[in-house]
Parts: structure tokens; C-alpha cells; sequence
């Protein structure tokens, strides 16, 4: 088919020629049989009349008749068509989604003064102070020469100094006016004027070819009428009507609602116009959200908020404390903070404040260069309870903000002493020091048992025992055990702990809760132990303790170091110095050690150290490593936890430094153990909780179930599951958030465990539903009440919102969103480009009539017409 289109016209001639199937050869052959045949047979005929009529008569029927045998064979031969295309430009829908997150409220005065000038222009900031053209002047100036060089023309009052230099006085006022002005914009601000039309008026531009649909968004996202903009700019309120949290900001949520909404019959979503500062900090990236819309041909035009660089800014990024600790211990409170913006070196002062006492103060040394820095803060708490500490940089000059200035952080102040019990088979170095060492401690309160002691028999044990001396027997009353909050098990002989002691220290670790040490040693610790009293390893209660299996010792006549593991990097018991490079450093200085045991890494545990064998090898090599020759390793054991020390000399720590590192470890060992105490609850068939009361949100939270002997055998394929109940202020109750199942732990027949997270912020309750256990799982009856479930309690805290610690707009992220998606990515004061791209993804929709000419009742008069001239002619000219 060919068209031929008439020029200033929406009209075409469409050509289909016949037997277009066949050859050129054959469609050429016929189309010339075609023509030359009647064409012969007309000059035939007109040759005829030339000896019959006159030769202009007999030229004129021969014209009218070629002219009818080329329509006709027009019509025939090429099948024209006559085309008509009407072009209709259909409205589309365009979502415009506003950041209206915290970060929106800062202001970004370090602008340069040619983009403040842009976006006076744009947005219509200057108002009464300078008309545009003066503006527009400046802004010509700063892009030719870099700076304003000229503020009255050279040829204006060129007569009048005097004049000429109060006019250059009064713009230089005007221009510091305008630019304070646009200094005093927050990115919220700078979002409405682009939309409103006291500004650029972008929704009025969009909305006037398209469908316009609204939506703020945080965390959460809410629909807006169109022409209620000014609403996004009151206090949010979402879909519940109630107010999101402005604390973080979800980039993914305008996407994922374009994406929703492309597949509705109203019209083609044409792209997302997304203002915000591309800060996004809640949940996961959202790249994959803008390829998604890429695939489905979305594009995101994004509308950045905010100037390249970062504001003047100083912010508390974290804080690090223990959740718990002594009275009158030693602490250490950890800040990170984050300086951006501010290109003069400073002084930079960060207190710790605590209620009711003067702060403590560090100053940093800022080097004027965009950075994080850390401040460590040592201090005792002397009162019990829980008390709130506030980290607080003060503000410096210029800054943008300073909402991001503090960060507080609680602390649970125990007043009581960590009771500890410290077994041995005899006084051997490492008893004897340690015992020294938790004597002298005033947060500890120790008591020793040693088996194997001298005596003369001249003082009763009684005696000895009310002097101080060691016992040399384990208490026996039948919860003596749960009176201590760590247990310190060093070398002593099966016969010395025999099978139902092994028991009671099983119980007072899964039940109870407690925490044991177990410290190897060359007589018995931990080999000795599986033997047939016992039933073997497997049926060994304290074998079932240890966190490692197969163990070995390693005797190596150079010696060892201990080697930290990531984890054991992290672990506060394990820093003998408040920084990380120190820590590492002093652990490298230690004695060797020419004594250990060492074995593989149960499932569940964690190596903190290992020895190595010097192979060498990558992270996953030596992670390999640690896992199979760990050699102090932790691990939960039902509520409870152990921590195995594979050495028995940490004595040697004390070498040319005191008592300083080797009572350092056990103190902070001994404190991690007693102020880290598991929430349980229970009966005598069951007990259930969660190893922390409170979680930090986003944190897993653990559930542990331990069942007695007495509730009997739970079936392999029993139910067994966790409900969590999210529990409301005053009428409100309770309702049911979750259902976590249970599954049994590894080695651990009778203990059950759970794992939840992303619980929003409140307090919960947790009851267990197993129906093999039936009425077990009941508190008892009180009042004459029925018996109700038994509920264990936690609570989540509200996030940390990280919304104002980075403040710098982040163009980055903005143009990949835009690019993965086939968008753009457009300055405040350049939306009229916005507005011209969206139009040329506009869908069109064509309307074509077309008239085939051999079935036109115009072409059939015409052809009836020319041949009633012929015949009239003819039968002028005289002829038949």
C-alpha cells in the first residue's frame, strides 16, 4: 500500500495496487496488457472518425474518452482510497506524591545566591522587594560572569553620581531581601509554592490536560483532594485519621500507589511527580520499586527539595549503653555524631546530662570537613532505679536545626550485688585469683566452694565457714542454687559433682534462668565428664550445658593468643579498652597461653574467641575456623545462658599490669551475667517469657518455652504456638497482633522457641497454645475466679527517628529512582520542563474515515458524467 498525503492537510490517498502478491515482473505484465488493450482499440476507433467528422472534433472525443479509460483503470488497477485521520489528544493521570516528613521543615540558607535568586524568580518569592526583570538581570549576570558585576547599567544616570550610587545601595539591599527570603523557605514551604498557584503553579499546569491525583506520605501515605492543596501542609493526618509518624520517611509508598492504580479503567497513569528531600530510612529500598515502574513504563519525575550541599547541621546519630548495670560501677555511654555543613574548624562541646547533677562535657576538634565523630563518656551511677541520660551537643553557629541535637538513652540501676558462687575442685591459680579478685570487687558478693582442702580438724566446719574460709560442699537446701545470679564452674571431678548436682545445675541454668561460667581445667573440666554414671556424653546434664562439642586440648609449645572473633569484639565483657582499635591492641599484648580446650561450636552458640592455626584465609575461612576450635563461646540454654572459658590461666593477664584487665574481664563478665536477666513466668509444668522486657523496635524479640518433667511428653507433631497480644490503655483492651509457632531447640527436647519482629511500639503479653497441655498452661484460680491463661509481658519502644540526622538532600538516590524508571529529575524552579515532558507522554487516539473511490457515489457521477459528454458529442459531431 502507498500513501500520498495532501499537503496542508490531514487527508491521504491510500494506493493498493492489484495482484500486489505477484512479482514486479507479472503485476507490470498484466497492468501493460491491461492498458494497451483498450488504449489500441480507442486510437483504432479514433482514427476511424478522423475520415468521418472534423480532426478538433475527433481530438475531442478522444480526449474525453482516454480521460474515462484512465479513471476507470485508476479505480480498477490501484483500489484508491481516500483517508481522513482526526487526532485527539486524550487526558491522562499524573500522581503528584509531597514528602511531608520531618525533614521538610529545615531550611537551607547555604544555597548559592544564583540558585536563591532561580528560585525567587520561579516561585514568586520576591513579592514588593524587586520586580522580575531585575531578577532576571541578576541571574544573566551571575551566568555570564559568575557574580553580579554590574548593579546599575552603564548607561543609566550616567549623569548623576550621586543618584547612581544610592540606586546601587538600595538593590544591594533589595538583592540581600530576597535572598534572606528564600533562606527562610523550608523544603515544605518550597513543595506548596511549586504546586500552588501563588508559585510555580504546577498542579494548576497539570491539571489543566490531565487527571490530578494528590497524596502525602511519611511512613504511611493519605490521599488529598487536588484542590485542597494547602491541606498537605497542616498537620498530616492518614488513612485512620490519626497522625503518621513524621520520624521516617518511606520513598517506596508513592511508587507502590502508582503501581496500583495503573491498572484502573480512569485513564493512563503517566508518571509520578515526586517532591521530597530523598531521605529514606523505613523499610526496604526502593530501587526495585522504581525498575518495577520502568518495566510497566512509569516514569518518576522527581522534584528535589533542598540545595546540593548538606545545611550547617551537627546531630546525635546513637548512643550506645548497657541496659542494665550496677550501682556505683564504673559505666561507659557511647555517642556518635555526625557534623555536616559547617567548613570552619570548631570547638564542638557534647555533654551527658543526668537529672539532678552537673553534666559531664568532652570537647571534639572539628576539622571543618563533613564527618562522624565519637565521644566516650565514663561515669558511676549512684542511684538505683531507672534513670534517663541525655547526650546533647551544643549548637554552633549557623546551623540549620538543632531537633537533632540530643538523643536520650535509659538505663536500669540495680542496687543490689551480683551473688556468685565459684566452684573448684582444689585452690589452683586461677581459683585463687579469681576469688581474690571478686572479694575485692564491692559490686560482687562471692562465695567459694572447694572440694579438696588441708585440714587438722582443730576448727569445725561451721566455724571455717563463719571465718570466711571456703565451703567445701555445694549448699544442699533444694533452691539454694536460684539465690545466685552467675555460677562459676572450675576443674572439678565428676566424683565431685555427681549426676543430681549436674541435674540442679541443669535446672538452675533452664529454669531458673541463671548464668554458668564453666571454666576448663587440666584434671577433669570438661573432659572428664560422659562418662557411665552419667549414661555418656549425650546423657550428661553438664555436657548438655557446654556450647561446644568434641572438645580438645591444644597445647602448642610457642603458646596461643586469644583471638576475638567479630562477635567477641562486640561483646562488652570482652572490651578491656572503651576503643575498638585500643581493645584489639591490648588483647594482642597479652601472654601468651600454653593450655587450652577448644571444640566445635554447637548450633545455636557463639564463638567469641578461637585459637587459631595460623592457615590464614579470608572472613569465611577464619569464621570457619572459630566455629570448629572455639574457645570461649555462649550460648541460651532454656532461659538461661553458659559461657564456656576454654583456658585456665587468665591469671596471666595480671602480668605487668595488676589486677587491672584480669578482674576488668571477670567484673564486667560476672555484671553481663546478673543484670541481664530473662522475664519469666510460669507454673510447676511450664515456664515461658522472653529473654528481655524490653526490646528496642525492629529488634527480634525471643519467646522460650521450657516444659517440666511433670507437664509429661509433648507429641513430635503437637501444636505448639506463642499468641501475642498487643494490650491498649483504658477501654480500648486488648487485641491478638500475632500467632508465632514453636519449634523445639536443637539437643533441647523440652524447650520450645519463637523469634517475631517488627512489632509497632507498645506493651504485649504472650500466652502459649499448645492443646496436648490443656489446663497446664493456667495460672491459678483466685477469688473464686476460673483460672486464666498464663501471661508473660514485654514491651517495644518507639523507633529512634533517624529522619533528622541526615539533612543533605539526597540527589543521588532521587536520580536513580528517576532513571530506573525512565523519569527525569527536574529543579523547583524548573517545572515548566515537568510540564512539557509529561505532555509528551500523552496518549493520543486517532479516528480515521475512509471512502474506497470505485464504491464513492461521487466517482460513479463523475464517470456517468464523462460519458454522457462523450455521447453527446458524438452524436453533435454527427456520428452513430
Amino acid at each position: 500500500m502507498h500513501r500520498i498525503p495532501f499537503p496542508g492537510t490531514d487527508a491521504s490517498l491510500l494506493l493498493s495496487p492489484r495482484w500486489g502478491e505477484l512479482s514486479t515482473f507479472w503485476q507490470w505484465t498484466l497492468l501493460g496488457l491491461i492498458v494497451a488493450v483498450p488504449l489500441l482499440l480507442v486510437v483504432i476507433l479514433y482514427r476511424y472518425e478522423l475520415r468521418l467528422i472534423k480532426p478538433a472534433a475527433a481530438v475531442l472525443l478522444l480526449g474525453l474518452r482516454l480521460v474515462v479509460l484512465v479513471l476507470i483503470l485508476f479505480l480498477l488497477g490501484l483500489q484508491p482510497i481516500y483517508a481522513r485521520t482526526h487526532t485527539e489528544e486524550l487526558p491522562g493521570r499524573v500522581l503528584v506524591a509531597v514528602d511531608r516528613s520531618d525533614s521538610t521543615g529545615v531550611t537551607d540558607p547555604q544555597r548559592p545566591p544564583v540558585e536563591k535568586l532561580r528560585l525567587a524568580l520561579a516561585l514568586k518569592v520576591a513579592g514588593d522587594v524587586c520586580p522580575d526583570s531585575l531578577l532576571q538581570d541578576w541571574i544573566k549576570q551571575y551566568d555570564d560572569t559568575g557574580d553580579i558585576r554590574h548593579w546599575v547599567a552603564e548607561n543609566e544616570l550616567a549623569d548623576d553620581a550621586p543618584k547612581r550610587r544610592q540606586v546601587e545601595a538600595e538593590r544591594r539591599e533589595k538583592f540581600a531581601a530576597v535572598c534572606a527570603r528564600v533562606d527562610g523557605l523550608t523544603r515544605a514551604e518550597i513543595a506548596r509554592r511549586v504546586l500552588a498557584e501563588d508559585g510555580a503553579g504546577l498542579l494548576a499546569a497539570i491539571g489543566a490536560k490531565h487527571k490530578v491525583e494528590v497524596i502525602g506520605f511519611t511512613q504511611e501515605a493519605w490521599d488529598v483532594k487536588p484542590d485542597a492543596v494547602a491541606d498537605l501542609f497542616k498537620p498530616a493526618q492518614g488513612d485512620q485519621g490519626r497522625a503518621p509518624d513524621s520520624s521516617f520517611t518511606d520513598l517506596r509508598l508513592p511508587l507502590a500507589r502508582a503501581l496500583e492504580r495503573s491498572g484502573a479503567g480512569e485513564g493512563k497513569v503517566l508518571g509520578v511527580v515526586l517532591l521530597s528531600d530523598g531521605q529514606h530510612n523505613w523499610g526496604m529500598s526502593p530501587v526495585k520499586k522504581a525498575i518495577e515502574m520502568g518495566e510497566h513504563k512509569l516514569p518518576i519525575y522527581a522534584v528535589p527539595l533542598g540545595a546540593h550541599q548538606a545545611p550547617p547541621d551537627v546531630a546525635v546519630v546513637s548512643v550506645k549503653a548497657p541496659a542494665a548495670v550496677f550501682k556505683d560501677v564504673d559505666t561507659q555511654i557511647e555517642a556518635r555524631l555526625k557534623v555536616s555543613g559547617i567548613k570552619e574548624r570548631k570547638q564542638l562541646v557534647v555533654q551527658l546530662q543526668r537529672p539532678g547533677q552537673d553534666p559531664l562535657e568532652e570537647t571534639i576538634d572539628h576539622d571543618g570537613s563533613d564527618r562522624y565523630h565519637t565521644v566516650r563518656f565514663q561515669l558511676r551511677l549512684d542511684k538505683a532505679g531507672t534513670q534517663a541520660l541525655t547526650i546533647v551537643a551544643k549548637p554552633l553557629e549557623g546551623e540549620t536545626t538543632t531537633d537533632n541535637n540530643r538523643r536520650s538513652v535509659v538505663i536500669n540501676v540495680a542496687d543490689d550485688k551480683a551473688r556468685v558462687l565459684l566452684i573448684d575442685g582444689e585452690a589452683r591459680w586461677e581459683q585463687h585469683y579469681l576469688a581474690n579478685a571478686l572479694a575485692r570487687d564491692r559490686t560482687i558478693q562471692p562465695q567459694s566452694v572447694v572440694f579438696l582442702q588441708p585440714r587438722l580438724g582443730q576448727v569445725s566446719e561451721d566455724e571455717l565457714r563463719k571465718a570466711g574460709n571456703p565451703w567445701r560442699s555445694l549448699p544442699n537446701e533444694p533452691d539454694a542454687l536460684s539465690a545466685y545470679d552467675c555460677i562459676i564452674l572450675g576443674d572439678v571431678a565428676p566424683e565431685q559433682l555427681p549426676l543430681p548436682e549436674r541435674v540442679r545445675l541443669e535446672k538452675y541454668v533452664g529454669d531458673r534462668g541463671g548464668t554458668l561460667v564453666v571454666l576448663a581445667g587440666k584434671r577433669s573440666m570438661p573432659l572428664g565428664f560422659g562418662g557411665a554414671d552419667a549414661g555418656g556424653a549425650e546423657g550428661d546434664p553438664l555436657l548438655r550445658l557446654l556450647p561446644i562439642e568434641q572438645p580438645q586440648v591444644v597445647r602448642p609449645t610457642e603458646g596461643f593468643p586469644v583471638t576475638l572473633t567479630y562477635e567477641g569484639k562486640n561483646t562488652p565483657f570482652l572490651q578491656m579498652e572503651p576503643e575498638p582499635d585500643k581493645n584489639e591492641q591490648r588483647w594482642s599484648e597479652f601472654p601468651r597461653h600454653y593450655w587450652g580446650v577448644v571444640g566445635k561450636v554447637k548450633p545455636g552458640g557463639t564463638p567469641l574467641a578461637y585459637v587459631t592455626d595460623g592457615a590464614g584465609g579470608g572472613k569465611k575461612e577464619e569464621a570457619d575456623r572459630a566455629k570448629e576450635r572455639g574457645l570461649i563461646v555462649r550460648h541460651n540454654y532454656g532461659f538461661g545462658r553458659v559461657l564456656f572459658v576454654g583456658i585456665d590461666s587468665t591469671w596471666r593477664w595480671r602480668y605487668r599490669t595488676g589486677d587491672t584487665y584480669h578482674h576488668r574481664f571477670w567484673g564486667q563478665a560476672i555484671r553481663w551475667a546478673a543484670a541481664d536477666k530473662p522475664l519469666v513466668t510460669g507454673n510447676e509444668f511450664v515456664r515461658f517469657g522472653t529473654r528481655d522486657a524490653v526490646y528496642r523496635h525492629g529488634q527480634d524479640v525471643d519467646l522460650v518455652v521450657r516444659l517440666a518433667e511433670e507437664a509429661g511428653p509433648l507429641a513430635p507433631d503437637a501444636i505448639a504456638a506463642a499468641r501475642i497480644l498487643r494490650l491498649k490503655d483504658g477501654k480500648d483492651g486488648e487485641e491478638s497482633v500475632a500467632l508465632v509457632p514453636l519449634g523445639r531447640r536443637e539437643a533441647q527436647a523440652r524447650v520450645l522457641e519463637g523469634k517475631l519482629r517488627d512489632l509497632p511500639a507498645g506493651h504485649y503479653a504472650v500466652e502459649l497454645v499448645v492443646p496436648d497441655l490443656g489446663d497446664k498452661l493456667n495460672g491459678p484460680a483466685a477469688d473464686g475466679q476460673p483460672a486464666k491463661k498464663l501471661r508473660a509481658t514485654f514491651s517495644v519502644t518507639p523507633p529512634d527517628g533517624e529522619e533528622m540526622v541526615e539533612l543533605a538532600t539526597n540527589y543521588p538516590l532521587l536520580e536513580e529512582l528517576a532513571a530506573k524508571s525512565g523519569g527525569q529529575v527536574f529543579a523547583a524552579e524548573n517545572t515548566a520542563g515537568l510540564v512539557e515532558a509529561l505532555t509528551k507522554r500523552a496518549v493520543t487516539r486517532e479516528d480515521r474515515a475512509e471512502n474506497r473511490l470505485w464504491q464513492w457515489w461521487v466517482t460513479l457521477v463523475l464517470v456517468l458524467s464523462l460519458l454522457t459528454v462523450e455521447w453527446v458529442g458524438r452524436k453533435l459531431a454527427g456520428l452513430p
